[in-house]
């Protein structure tokens, strides 16, 4: 028998439930792959919808329709507008993910979604293994993994019809695969830089039957990880000069460079190698230099987000650079899939 001073929850509405994804990490690359789980998730359960708030600081390099202009698929529209009044104010106030002022509200999220109350107004809080913030701080539940094709996972973003989510690994391929075309539609580059690589790649066009896409990753690369897909720009010279031989019954190729630190062009001496307008030290915008990877044939790359967003965008090949004396097979040019890679690293 119900007593007086038992605790009476309110009925649990079963409307559209939201993820509020806040932070996973990572640069453009890795906050794309966020995005992509997030939004074939959402695509494969209709009732659930997500703002990513961790893309608010790169909306603008992504195409302005009203799906993705806050970095959302969402469907309530009285929601959709509160969030994009805080978009805005992060937006004017170049609030960027590893701000003071982003990590306060970053918190003040937290704390509404983890305090003892939110159980009553079904909220909660979700820590997914260790972000770029201080997890200790957030009033989360934490979590070893959130596998999105186990069914309790789904169960668990139910429960609750506002979930705040953070962390790496919140993943599931087999639905990104599944929704990869929408994807895609979904997460266009801003016109204004894919104008300017089709035009360039277009040129290259005339002159090459293949162009391959190479991405030289030397910076953090030179110290994460004691070095370990560090190359010397010289060794990237050498896998182009394989490549080249492997490739040159196929006719005349062309390379297009990308790099994250300045080079010296004369090290290449070779004049069927360009470089990216977005390449570092260069005049464009560093996003040139991902969509010109993607409107290549291949990509051969170390392991790196970026590359890997560049090949799922434009669904070609992609050879991982694991080691500096690497044989590169044509059959990985041809054929090697983005999933073929991307799969086993999550």
């Amino acid at each position: 028998m119900k007593k007086e001073t038992d605790v009476i929850l309110p009925k649990f509405d079963s409307t559209t439930k939201i993820i509020i994804f806040t932070h996973g990490g990572g640069r453009f690359g890795n906050q794309m792959f966020s995005y992509a789980h997030l939004l074939a998730f959402s695509l494969e359960h209709k009732d659930i919808d997500f703002i990513n708030i961790a893309c608010w600081e790169y909306s603008d390099l992504l195409t302005a329709k009203c799906t993705n202009s806050i970095c959302s698929r969402c469907l309530d529209r009285k929601c959709y507008y509160s969030w994009y009044l805080l978009h805005l104010f992060c937006k004017y106030l170049s609030i960027k993910n590893n701000t003071t002022l982003k990590n306060i509200i970053i918190h003040l999220l937290y704390f509404y979604g983890g305090n003892y109350f939110a159980k009553y107004y079904h909220a909660q809080s979700l820590l997914v293994k260790k972000p770029w913030i201080n997890e200790t701080l957030l009033a989360a539940k934490i979590l070893p993994s959130l596998d999105l094709a186990d069914p309790e996972s789904f169960n668990l973003i139910n429960q609750a019809n506002i979930t705040f989510l953070s962390g790496w690994e919140i993943c599931d391929w087999k639905l990104v695969e599944k929704h990869q075309i929408e994807i895609r539609n979904s997460l266009q580059i801003n016109h204004k830089y894919t104008e300017i690589s089709l035009s360039f790649i277009s040129n290259l066009r005339k002159e090459y039957n293949l162009i391959i896409g190479i991405m030289i990753r030397q910076g953090d690369y030179q110290q994460w990880e004691g070095g370990k897909y560090y190359f010397t720009t010289q060794q990237y010279v050498d896998r182009i000069n394989q490549i080249n031989g492997i490739l040159q019954y196929q006719g005349k190729i062309g390379f297009v460079i990308a790099s994250d630190t300045k080079q010296e062009l004369s090290v290449f001496n070779n004049p069927n190698i360009h470089c990216t307008t977005g390449i570092a030290g260069g005049q464009g915008h560093y996003i040139e230099s991902l969509v010109q990877l993607s409107l290549c044939d291949a990509v051969v790359s170390p392991p790196s987000s970026f590359s890997m967003w560049a090949t799922f965008l434009g669904n070609i090949p992609f050879v991982s650079l694991n080691t500096s004396e690497q044989i590169i097979t044509q059959e990985q040019l041809m054929h090697n899939s983005w999933l073929d890679f991307i799969s086993t690293k999550c």
